[in-house]
């Protein structure tokens, strides 16, 4: 029982989506350059490139930049969401790790939706695609996996179509956030 609960907490650290606390980004600052997006640690600190310009995007949030990273290691990827202020000073950073995201290989698209969430569409394979919408006051994520997956035309929504026909009995699917809109019955 004692390995369950370790196995439990390990989980939740593993898809915790905040990891700063507010005053420790004090003097912490990001800003974009011709070859990517840097970062400094104070006033005298050296700046240290954070990535490569095909692996971040900036979405603006109320006047206030947001920079979305994809970030990799030998056996997974993730993403580092790091919200700054108008003159580039880091207020908070936020993780979104899990078995959803751990196969994207490049960010499509990032851009905030009329209610406030970040949706960030991810490129997995040609044939499948990952969108990860996140709710900055409340910390909700959505992690949504489908063969096509796009915002709707009044960017209210993310809608995604799953093809399941290789799975016995199953067909394909249309959803709006997760709520099913249509499932077509098999052939």
């Amino acid at each position: 029982m004692r390995w369950l609960r370790l196995l439990l907490c390990a989980t939740a650290l593993l898809f915790s989506a905040e990891v700063s606390r507010a005053g420790e980004l004090s003097d912490h600052f990001v800003s974009e350059r011709a070859d990517g997006l840097w970062g400094r640690i104070g006033q005298d600190g050296a700046p240290e490139l954070l990535s490569d310009k095909a692996h971040y995007e900036k979405v603006e949030h109320h006047g206030e930049p947001c920079y979305v990273l994809l970030r990799f290691d030998e056996q997974r990827s993730w993403l580092k969401i790091l919200e700054c202020d108008a003159s580039g000073e880091l207020r908070r950073i936020r993780t979104v790790a899990g078995e959803d995201v751990a196969c994207a290989t490049a960010i499509l698209t990032a851009a905030f939706l009329p209610d406030d969430r970040l949706a960030v569409l991810l490129h997995v394979n040609p044939m499948v695609s990952v969108a990860v919408t996140l709710d900055l006051e409340t910390n909700r994520r959505w992690v949504l996996t489908g063969n096509a997956v796009t915002v709707d035309a009044a960017g209210r929504q993310v809608a995604y179509f799953r093809d399941t026909s290789a799975s016995p009995g199953a067909g394909s699917e249309l959803s709006m956030d997760r709520n099913k809109v249509s499932r077509p019955s098999p052939r």
